[in-house]
């Protein structure tokens, strides 16, 4: 069965902990119709700005700490869907969870919203030398791993950009460290190291 309706949505949060808690409301009243529910921190905008202006991105006088992009779908009508869409951001506020909120209002506004996601690893690589990991954290502890990685990357590589991104729903980051193209590049002991920063906070959480 093919839905009727497919509604995309941008919203705004200050913390992990907040978009787990929008999550789970997420899932109570969407179930299956909840067809993803990404993630990006602020580094991530702030290098599509950067090297991909021609991109809109919501909000960027003030980029939030993160941003979530999430869609349902709808298998009734697409003013059905925008009312439970509607009635569930309503909720989510009475519940102090996400700050700024776009409905995209037709597809070509659902399409931006995908762009800036799909054209994050881009804006990286134009950036410079990206050393990249995927890595699977139960969602109860994705918050501390966070914080984790991100004080020890960015006091033990000052000049690189933590970029964070992925499918909160099942647990699944990108963690991409970038190190600029006006730094020296690389060494493969600089990559092992990083590596292992990525990799033994996961392993230390699994």
């Amino acid at each position: 069965r093919q839905p009727v309706s497919v509604l995309t949505s941008w919203v705004t949060i200050n913390t992990i902990d907040e978009a787990i808690r929008l999550l789970d409301l997420a899932r109570k009243r969407f179930g299956q119709a909840l067809t993803s529910f990404e993630i990006m921190n602020r580094k991530s905008l702030e290098l599509v700005k950067k090297n991909l202006p021609q991109i809109r991105i919501p909000f960027t006088e003030n980029l939030p700490a993160f941003s979530l992009l999430i869609e349902i779908e709808d298998f009734e009508s697409e003013q059905h869907g925008q009312q439970i869409l509607e009635n569930f951001f309503e909720e989510a506020q009475e519940c102090k969870l996400g700050q700024e909120i776009i409905i995209a209002e037709n597809l070509s506004q659902s399409l931006n919203f995908w762009d800036i996601r799909e054209h994050i690893p881009v804006a990286q690589r134009m950036d410079g030398y990206s050393v990249a990991h995927d890595v699977s954290i139960p969602i109860s502890v994705i918050a501390l791993y966070v914080s984790n990685i991100t004080k020890e990357i960015t006091t033990t590589f000052p000049a690189s950009t933590l970029i964070i991104l992925g499918h909160l729903g099942d647990g699944n980051l990108h963690v991409n460290v970038t190190i600029p193209n006006d730094q020296a590049p690389p060494t493969k002991t600089l990559i092992d190291h990083i590596n292992k920063i990525i990799y033994d906070h996961a392993m230390s959480l699994n």
